[in-house]
């Protein structure tokens, strides 16, 4: 009679094992892939990297006003401004991905209109807010 844990019986867990860990890992791969090159582009797209070649203040002060953009100046740009385009993004991105899950929920109708709606939601606060800020940053002639 053999032992109830053998070490052939081991030895075959522990492979089976870490096969399926890495078909795990290779399952989430594609999904970790497009959620850095988003960060990436979100990144670029706010002014990342004129905020690392130039370092510009992150808030601008005129009096007893606290400034997080520069109005009327398209050339210039704050760090405050780039973190708000971030969030923007961010927020808008995100409803994108909500309206693709909410396909998802089929078995669902109730939850999968919630989803929808949130993510439609979300969207159109993201490019509201991403025009608002660039209608503050044009010339209003």
């Amino acid at each position: 009679m053999q032992p109830i844990f053998s070490k052939k019986k081991g030895k075959k867990l522990k492979r089976k094992f870490k096969i399926e860990v890495r078909r795990r890992y290779l399952d989430y791969l594609p999904k970790i892939l497009v959620l850095i090159l988003l960060a990436i582009a979100v990144f670029f797209i706010s002014g990342g990297l004129y905020n690392l070649v130039v370092r510009p203040p992150p808030i601008l002060t005129a009096g007893n006003r606290i400034y997080f953009f520069i109005p009327y100046r398209l050339d210039e740009q704050l760090i405050g401004e780039s973190l708000i385009s971030i969030i923007l993004l961010c927020i808008g991105l995100s409803g994108i991905f909500l309206v693709n899950r909410s396909i998802q929920h089929y078995y669902s109708r109730r939850m999968a209109t919630i989803i929808l709606v949130g993510g439609m939601v979300m969207f159109v606060i993201g490019v509201f807010g991403i025009y608002m800020l660039l209608n503050f940053k044009l010339s209003p002639f």
